[in-house]
């Protein structure tokens, strides 16, 4: 690195001269003199650092400066300081153990044991001289405790351009900035091999969290199949599916527009696959924007995915939109009085949510048609992975309003129409029929609000599926002796306390709208299918549903949806299904303004239809709670997916990207609504894909994308998960053994929980997942 002599009191004449650091003997520096051939050994005290490049441009080796220097305009001035930095509520302090370059920056040593490396400025800016003696010998102390721990930083392998011999004339290299900045309509076909791997992504080393288990033994969820490694297709490129209509679409709500997936494709057009490549992640790649063959709605009625009846209601609205009978027309809102008006009913519950323009239902159908042809290539071995960029989102649908089937019976709590004449004993009014609960009774047929009951219940439990299948008695019945008998009146009681306890939303009545608009709306029947969050036609469940019946054999397939709001839709689709494994990471419950997540579903003890036993344990959810960032979400992959997987040993993969769950905070724009609290890191997504596909017995991955918000940081995703894929694709062709270990031994670099109670209740939390996933037979270690 470039260095200034400074201090030197014996030999004046060398004050102020430049030069070049070469190697260090102890305390000492080699030092060349800059425009001579002459060489210093100088003490590290009497050097100034300017940059780490030489005079030719070259980057030098990484050297490591550990003694402080007085002036503040040298960086090795942080060197011994304290650091602090803030992890929710605490803070956690530092210390600054090594200057290396303007490269690498600071190495900080935390008290908790973690480390990292920091630029300049942000090390300066972290800089904290408000500890009290005490605190700060405790601090020393504690950081001391780790000093025989090395910090270590392991560089990108410097590519072939940066090993040859330097030559006088550098030639000019164009930035990501300057290359491939073309919209994402242009011609992504784009035919390169792929030479190096990026590096442009680090991880850090650490230990696996988890030791697989003796699971020899034979259980019904156990294949009995010998272990297959991974596909060795790695010659091929992945395979995007990407169309600009899935741009063009408008959408509603916070998803409007598709900035996000514009966003996207442009990353992928202007990162490089290496440092010093032309080559951007988008060549490296094979694009495909037309679907083999059209998929029509008939095919989709035939999967049993979605009704004919809500599917012909998506046409009739596209056909009047495409009539060009209305001018100026944009789009029509499915809970709108339009909406009535043209196919009698509504098909959404949200107001501005599910917005149908003119290119909705094309690239609904377009995005069938891609993720189709997706899976078949990849079990097919054409591909080793397949990334579908695709709007509108799907996992939310088919959802069922209030209570699913047509049951009949002689409680009027299970009949739609029986409510009709029924009203509240507290309140006498017979409105917010959703919340209106009939006793079980048959000679009491008594009616209660939920929130106006003795002891109130919230709008989830409603919806929970033991106090959907269980009898309820209303207050008089219980208090009554002789109505109902002890044994009823005291299973009741108990199915009220258990859900009251699982309940994460407050008791209250619901809030109306008094609006022309929602006064004109035509209330559908309890069990009818509407669009929710985005979402229109499943095409993930169409796809996977049209792949497995039309594969001999028993084929199976995992859906892992890391959505921050549950995946419903496939949930349904997929209940009583034993050869599709779901499983949902989600937030659940309310958020700190009382607003409840979205949909509201996906509690971990709905395991799957009891009906049918082998579908049993086949549908797992996992709930996020507020602040869950990336080391929740390891831990879940790491200890309860990754046994789940080489257990159950699946066919393939389907991994769905939502980038909702990343923490847009620090975003210019701000994303409100319920369930944007969770802290997942755009490097999170860089380190999801290889360890999944490490872990899966033949490798095979679809990606899917589900949706985000804010464009910067869910581009910023969107190109480290395809530049993931690209480097592990890279390493299993060098080799394939060690890049599996790797991968599976990799972390990403985040924090540790260092707020103890909120450690503590994770591992509880963490620990009663396992506990009942063990329970229908899952062997996962505790």
């Amino acid at each position: 690195c470039r260095v200034r002599l400074c201090g030197v009191s014996s030999h004046s004449h060398f004050d102020g001269l430049e030069g070049t650091a070469i190697a260090r003997d102890l305390h000492r520096w080699k030092v060349k003199l800059r425009a001579t051939d002459k060489w210093l050994m100088v003490p590290e005290k009497h050097l100034e650092v300017l940059d780490v490049s030489d005079e030719n441009g070259r980057r030098r080796l990484i050297r490591e400066w550990q003694y402080p220097s007085q002036n503040p305009e040298d960086p090795r001035w942080l060197i011994d300081k304290m650091v602090a930095r803030q992890l929710g509520t605490t803070r956690i302090v530092g210390k600054v153990m090594k200057w290396h370059d303007y490269h690498i920056g600071a190495s900080v040593r935390y008290e908790d044991g973690d480390s990292e490396f920091l630029p300049l400025g942000k090390a300066k800016s972290m800089v904290i001289d408000d500890l009290s003696p005490e605190e700060l010998e405790t601090s020393r102390r504690r950081i001391a405790a780790y000093n025989n721990e090395p910090l270590k930083y392991s560089p990108p392998p410097p590519s072939p351009e940066q090993t040859s011999p330097p030559i006088l004339k550098r030639r000019r290299i164009i930035s990501p900035t300057e290359y491939d900045t073309s919209s994402p309509s242009l011609d992504l076909m784009a035919e390169t091999r792929v030479k190096s791997s990026p590096s442009h992504l680090s991880y850090e080393d650490r230990s696996s969290e988890y030791t697989p288990t003796d699971v020899s033994s034979p259980t019904r969820r156990t294949s009995s199949t010998s272990r297959t490694p991974p596909s060795t297709s790695s010659c091929k490129k992945p395979i995007i599916f990407f169309n600009p209509i899935f741009v063009e679409h408008e959408g509603g709500g916070q998803d409007k527009g598709g900035k996000w997936l514009e966003e996207i494709v442009k990353k992928l057009r202007r990162r490089r696959v290496a440092r010093a490549s032309h080559r951007t992640l988008s060549k490296a790649c094979e694009w495909v924007s037309d679907a083999s063959r059209e998929v029509t709605l008939d095919e989709i009625a035939a999967t049993g995915v979605h009704s004919e009846e809500y599917l012909h209601d998506l046409q009739a609205i596209d056909q009047h939109i495409n009539s060009g009978r209305v001018l100026k027309q944009r789009g029509v809102d499915l809970a709108s009085k339009q909406c009535c008006s043209i196919i009698g009913r509504r098909r959404a519950e949200v107001p501005g949510e599910c917005i149908m323009d003119t290119q909705t239902l094309s690239a609904a159908l377009l995005r069938c048609g891609l993720t189709r042809d997706a899976l078949q290539r990849v079990l097919a071995d054409e591909a080793p992975v397949a990334l579908v960029l695709a709007r509108p989102a799907c996992h939310h649908v088919p959802f069922y309003l209030g209570i699913e089937g047509d049951d009949t019976g002689d409680s009027p709590a299970k009949s739609s129409d029986s409510t009709e004449s029924v009203k509240c004993c507290q309140c006498k009014k017979g409105d917010n029929e959703r919340c209106l609960l009939v006793c079980d009774n048959p000679d009491c047929g008594h009616g209660w609000h939920s929130f106006c009951l003795p002891y109130p219940l919230g709008h989830d439990v409603l919806f929970m599926k033991d106090f959907r299948d269980r009898k309820w008695f209303c207050p008089e019945c219980l208090s009554t002796e002789g109505r109902i008998s002890s044994a009823e009146a005291d299973a009741c009681r108990l199915l009220i306390t258990v859900c009251q306890g699982r309940a994460k939303e407050s008791p209250s009545p619901p809030s109306c709208t008094d609006s022309p608009e929602a006064k004109a709306l035509k209330k559908l029947p309890i069990g009818n299918e509407i669009s929710l969050g985005f979402c229109f036609i499943n095409a993930v469940a169409f796809a996977v549903k049209e792949l497995l019946n039309s594969l001999p054999g028993d084929k199976r397939i995992m859906i892992l949806d890391v959505d921050v709001h549950h995946g419903n839709g496939n949930e349904t689709a997929f209940y009583d299904d034993p050869r599709v494994l779901t499983f949902s990471i989600h937030r659940y419950g309310p958020d700190r303004t009382g607003d409840y997540v979205m949909p509201g579903t996906g509690w971990h003890e709905d395991l799957g239809d009891e009906a049918v036993p082998e579908s049993v344990g086949m549908n797992l959810n996992f709930e996020m709670h507020e602040g869950d960032g990336d080391r929740e979400y390891v831990d879940v992959i790491t200890r309860i997916v990754r046994p789940v997987v080489e257990q159950w040993r699946p066919d393939m993969m389907v991994l769905l990207c939502g980038f909702d769950a990343i923490d847009h905070s620090s975003a210019a724009v701000s994303f409100t609504g319920p369930g944007m609290d969770c802290k997942l890191s755009p490097e999170w997504f860089g380190w999801v894909y290889p360890y999944l596909a490490s872990i899966v017995p033949s490798g095979r991955m679809v990606c899917c994308t589900e949706g985000g918000y804010n464009p910067e940081s869910t581009g910023q995703a969107g190109w480290l998960l395809v530049g993931s894929i690209i480097e592990h694709l890279a390493a299993i062709e060098r080799d394939q053994p060690r890049a599996v270990a790797a991968a599976i031994e990799r972390r990403p670099d985040v924090l540790p929980i260092s707020d103890f109670a909120r450690q503590r209740e994770w591992e509880t939390r963490l620990s009663d997942h396992i506990n009942k996933f063990r329970s229908v037979g899952w062997h996962i270690p505790v």
